[in-house]
């Protein structure tokens, strides 16, 4: 079958986006069949009114923006050590990402789409206010499945926008979501979804480790005992307390950021296959990040979550929902980094990721044939 997919794919440091993305054409590919990317660019919208909730929020936060804006300014390493350029991800596009040659915008989409057998949407946080995301330009008698979206936390539902949206999902043939929160959420408001696995979930081993050995690995990147990768989100704790921790156990570390993080620390800007290969030799991972902790458990590496904080701690359900599936919910970092342990039982683990390949290709084969 030929199988369009709708998903986020533009950004150019965000690792986990382009990892999912590769995960479900490679997947989907291996039992088969012909997927590609739709190169979507959503529409940038007109500033909306401020809420006074975010003025609230700003206000109650505000020795924490005001310390990112300066600290940003005064950076000077910044447009050195997360240079995107050194990153690579439009080549990493190019070479393992099968994508349409033309970038749709919203009206294109609808007025001609792609030809596909049958229409996906998924992975990442997509739900939110676009329709296309609910592939609404789908044209009529073509299947509609969801795999593995996410609302991020926020509940669609109690918006003006509501029936719409019931409405549009009304026509899928399937949905599966990432979050057990999204999958009640759904079922509550009397559409039927269940809960599945990420995509990085669904591929082995031996397929990251193909794409890390096969990947560009120069630059002279020596890797170290500790890898950090911290998306800029907010986290519990302050990032000295994680390279204290290092410097008091004699960890040395490589240290990735992404989504505009700053802080004093050296930052690496490392390729895909690069950061693949930086969990891989880790001894110890330190991350806010979902498909990073993801990663960590594919190559069995010790690793602790931080969770996110302030109004991003809505999206830590996805990481207690993984590491409870596995009975490594120890590995949450709660106060005290001495206290996590670092000799882990991965068996609980794969047997989850099993039962996650078992039941998408279950729902590969019944749904899309």
């Amino acid at each position: 079958m030929k199988i369009g997919i709708v998903t986020f794919w533009r950004s150019n440091d965000n690792y986990g986006q382009q990892l999912q993305a590769f995960a479900l054409q490679r997947a989907l590919t291996k039992i088969g069949h012909k997927p590609f990317l739709i190169r979507y660019i959503e529409e940038t919208k007109a500033p909306s009114k401020i809420k006074f909730s975010k003025i609230f929020d700003y206000l109650f936060h505000f020795k924490a923006y005001l310390f990112y804006f300066f600290q940003k300014r005064r950076d000077k390493k910044y447009s050195e050590t997360n240079n995107n350029q050194l990153r690579k991800f439009p080549e990493f596009r190019d070479t393992y990402l099968n994508q349409t040659s033309e970038i749709y915008s919203t009206d294109k989409l609808i007025l001609n789409p792609p030809e596909a057998d049958v229409y996906v949407c998924g992975s990442d946080q997509i739900w939110g206010g676009d329709d296309i995301y609910y592939l609404s330009f789908v044209p009529k008698g073509k299947k509609k499945l969801a795999y593995a979206p996410s609302f991020g936390g926020v509940n669609p539902f109690i918006s003006n926008r509501a029936a719409h949206i019931k409405a549009l999902l009304q026509e899928f043939t399937f949905i599966g979501v990432r979050e057990k929160e999204g999958a009640d959420l759904l079922n509550v408001e009397g559409i039927v979804a269940e809960q599945v696995a990420d995509p990085t979930l669904l591929l082995d081993l031996c397929d990251y480790s193909i794409l890390a050995e096969n990947g560009d690995n120069s630059a002279n990147i020596s890797f170290n005992d500790a890898f950090v990768y911290l998306l800029g989100s907010p986290i519990v704790c302050k990032v000295n307390e994680i390279f204290d921790w290092f410097r008091k156990k004699g960890l040395s570390y490589t240290y990735v950021a992404s989504q505009g993080r700053i802080d004093k620390y050296h930052k690496a800007p490392l390729t895909i296959p690069q950061w693949i290969n930086g969990i891989r030799n880790a001894k110890v991972v330190v991350t806010n990040s979902f498909h990073c902790v993801v990663f960590s458990l594919i190559f069995h590496k010790p690793f602790v979550f931080i969770p996110l904080a302030q109004n991003f701690a809505r999206m830590n359900g996805r990481l207690h929902d993984l590491l409870g599936s596995c009975g490594l919910s120890n590995q949450i970092y709660s106060g005290d980094f001495n206290k996590i342990p670092l000799s882990i039982d991965f068996s609980l683990f794969e047997q989850y990721k099993e039962s996650c390949q078992k039941q998408s290709q279950i729902i590969f084969e019944k749904y899309i044939g």
